[in-house]
């Protein structure tokens, strides 16, 4: 995966002085872009990107491509770099951002959904087969005459004193 095109955006998107600021975290009055630490920053973001979103990053979706330039600014600020020309991106929000892509992508859906009478099995309905009716195995019925009923008068609590 090209680490160029990711920089790219990121030139792109922001100014080559706030750039400047946050790959040069320690040097004043810095005037140009350390690309080997924007290239360091670019290839943890990915790496960190495939452990949040759970998917190798695709430079070639624009989702991909929109969380990954914001994740290589917080992994830039992460670093101690800071620039007064970008807002503090928090780490946390990044990787709530990740999370919610992981939630859009082909992971975050429940799965086919079938009709609604396929989706119902023979077994869990209510069937009448002559004159006796056939209730699922679990229907609550077969189950009444094991189930404690309180006689009336006879509880642990009457009028709030123990019995």
């Amino acid at each position: 995966m090209s680490t160029a095109t990711i920089r790219a955006a990121v030139e792109a998107r922001y100014d080559a002085q706030i750039l400047a600021e946050l790959t040069n975290p320690r040097s004043n009055n810095v005037a140009t872009v350390n690309t080997v630490k924007l290239d360091q920053a670019v290839v943890s973001m990915q790496t960190y990107f495939a452990t949040y979103v759970q998917a190798v990053f695709d430079e070639d979706d624009d989702q991909h491509l929109e969380v990954g330039i914001t994740g290589v600014i917080a992994t830039l600020q992460k670093w101690g770099g800071s620039s007064a020309g970008v807002s503090r991106i928090d780490w946390t929000e990044w990787k709530e951002e990740c999370r919610e892509l992981k939630q859009v992508g082909p992971r975050g859906h429940e799965g086919p959904v079938g009709d609604a009478d396929q989706a119902v099995s023979p077994t869990t309905k209510t069937e009448l087969q002559g004159n006796v009716r056939h209730y699922p195995d679990f229907d609550p019925r077969y189950f009444t005459d094991q189930i404690p009923t309180r006689r009336a008068g006879h509880s642990r609590f009457n009028a709030g004193r123990l019995e």
